[in-house]
């Protein structure tokens, strides 16, 4: 008796995840982190693969790389970094000169990457 409850208890667990919908579906874990099929399917459609590439390794290499990133992250989540990011400046410059003008007052001149990069590392590591 005991057994066909358990059985029976097993298989109602069985049916129910069945019933999932297609967008909740995991295709894999890494470390703990599931992966759902929904978020493989969303970077298969924006995904630079090969032509010819059969749906089977199109799906695999993505799964691959999102994988990998998810085990990049999770081994420098302890790694403390900053990003220094380097381009032109909000503010809006309306003379025009030359191009070593254009570079100097935006601070990407040598002198001016030079104070940037500086100012980001910490003493001692420029």
């Amino acid at each position: 008796m005991r057994t066909k409850i358990i059985l029976a208890l097993g298989l109602a667990v069985l049916s129910s995840a069945c019933d999932k919908k297609a967008e909740g579906q995991t295709v894999a874990v890494v470390n703990g982190e599931e992966i759902t099929a929904a978020e493989l399917n969303a970077e298969l459609a924006s995904a630079r693969l090969p032509e010819g590439m059969s749906q089977k390794d199109a799906r695999a290499r993505v799964l691959q790389a999102i994988v990998d990133r998810r085990l990049v992250a999770a081994a420098l989540s302890a790694v403390p970094h900053r990003a220094l990011h380097l381009g032109v400046s909000r503010a809006e410059q309306r003379r025009y000169g030359t191009p070593a003008d254009h570079a100097r007052w935006h601070g990407l001149d040598a002198a001016g990457l030079r104070a940037s990069i500086n100012t980001f590392l910490p003493a001692g590591r420029a």
